[in-house]
């Protein structure tokens, strides 16, 4: 087995000695910290990851979710390389490319009466959609669930990782706070446990009528892969429109991934207002708040919110929406029912695995995304993925990210153990991902029992 420390990696290691002293932890967002040193890559095509010292590896990653496409799609660069030619990169200006996007947005998303485009990140649509459900109802508090993180907002990032420690009890977990979060955002935020309508009803019943928004991610992929339990999206449309809540889909990460329309499409429930992101410019700069015209109106110049950012509705990531939109509407949707294939192959291989070496493991997957955890009880929320991401289980997933990354995987080392796969994956890439989670599944069995 590969060493991290050993010669064919020891040009990150000397990068990193060199970025430490410059930068914190020699990265620019902690997820991309590793031990013994963060790894540094140079280039991205397709399914693949070439790291500085040569190594090619199968990924996993997709850019934290982006790349549904695969990088660096030929018929997505070839787009922006156009915009850049004949628009050049930036004028921060109103773009004709921009209304046919929004305009494709409204014809596809379900709630999309109108659509904000943003600069980048999903941190910036999941805040403005927190300020416009504060000011549509007038009130201050908003429910969010353990584990899930909707960007570095303060109230959108309370509890989104606690550590055993700190979590306090279930049915009303500690509000575990950033560092410099203010008091006050910080009572203003109510957290509850993923997957359990019974603890949400009652405080509604408390307290349903001071609260403005519930914002969810309508599959859990903060926490691995965790869909929703059935039933519960129509439940939640139903206690929003009793107490006058705003109910906000972050569809970050699932819109555009499982289907154009996002889940909220699947789920055949309307939320109030939903965020795009990621995988809508396949790895191109862009993101997008949308919703009912009552409450989107609010925004400037209609309304007192602000939708600022120099870089909004940038030119480049607009077209490279528009491609990739176009690109995943061919065939009826053929690239999505490729993906939901490749998926089911993956996860059904591992399972089938996993039941003949009898050992204590599970995949969980929605269409491209699965993540692999070391129980044998299914993960609903952030209490049962807590114990898998600490101590003994803890150290073995890491160990099963460094055995990947070994035989020329390439997982992230986020907390859930999430993994993408793009459309430029292929079957052999499938093959040889569940075939080195076998090996690992099989030379760790004991552990496992």
């Amino acid at each position: 087995m590969l060493d991290l420390r050993s010669p064919n990696l020891s040009r990150s290691a000397e990068l990193y000695e060199i970025a430490r002293a410059i930068s914190p932890g020699g990265v620019h967002n902690g997820g991309r910290w590793d031990t013994p040193h963060p790894l540094y890559f140079t280039r991205a095509a397709g399914a693949r990851l070439w790291d500085v010292d040569g190594n090619e590896y199968i990924d996993l990653h997709a850019g934290h979710g982006p790349a549904i496409l695969g990088y660096n799609d030929p018929e997505v660069l070839e787009a922006v390389i156009s915009a850049l030619r004949d628009h050049g990169p930036h004028f921060g200006l109103g773009y004709p490319g921009e209304i046919e996007l929004s305009r494709q947005m409204v014809e596809l998303v379900p709630c999309a009466e109108m659509v904000g485009l943003c600069g980048g990140g999903g941190s910036d649509p999941c805040y403005h959609a927190i300020r416009l459900s504060r000011t549509f109802t007038g009130r201050k508090k908003i429910i969010r669930f353990e584990g899930s993180t909707h960007g570095w907002a303060e109230p959108l990032s309370i509890s989104d990782g606690p550590s055993p420690d700190e979590a306090g009890p279930y049915e009303e977990p500690n509000r575990v706070a950033p560092p410099g979060a203010l008091p006050e955002v910080i009572a203003n935020t109510i957290v509850l446990p993923h997957n359990d309508p019974a603890v949400l009803e009652r405080r509604l019943e408390r307290e349903g009528h001071e609260v403005a928004a519930i914002i969810i991610e309508p599959v859990v992929q903060n926490l691995g892969c965790v869909p929703l339990l059935d039933g519960l999206p129509q439940l939640l449309r139903q206690f929003c429109d009793h107490y006058g809540i705003v109910l906000i889909y972050d569809e970050i990460q699932t819109g555009f991934r499982h289907d154009l329309g996002g889940m909220q499409k699947l789920h055949g429930v309307l939320p109030d207002l939903a965020t795009f992101g990621k995988a809508m410019a396949n790895g191109f700069i862009l993101s997008a708040i949308t919703g009912k015209r009552e409450i989107m109106s609010l925004f400037q110049p209609t309304g007192q919110v602000r939708l600022s950012g120099t870089f909004n509705g940038h030119v480049l990531g607009v077209d490279a929406a528009l491609k990739t939109v176009e690109i995943l509407r061919r065939g009826e949707g053929a690239t999505h029912r490729k993906l939901f294939r490749f998926g089911k192959m993956a996860t059904d291989q591992i399972d089938e695995a996993i039941a003949r070496l009898h050992v204590k493991a599970r995949v969980q997957g929605f269409g491209s995304v699965f993540a692999l955890y070391f129980t044998d009880q299914p993960v609903r929320n952030y209490r049962d993925l807590m114990p898998l991401r600490f101590g003994k289980l803890g150290a073995l997933r890491e160990r099963y990210r460094k055995y990947a990354l070994a035989h020329g995987i390439y997982m992230s080392r986020h907390p859930g153990g999430r993994c993408f796969l793009s459309a430029a994956h292929t079957e052999d890439d499938v093959a040889r991902i569940v075939d080195v989670t076998v090996r690992f599944l099989t030379e760790h069995r004991d552990e496992l029992r």
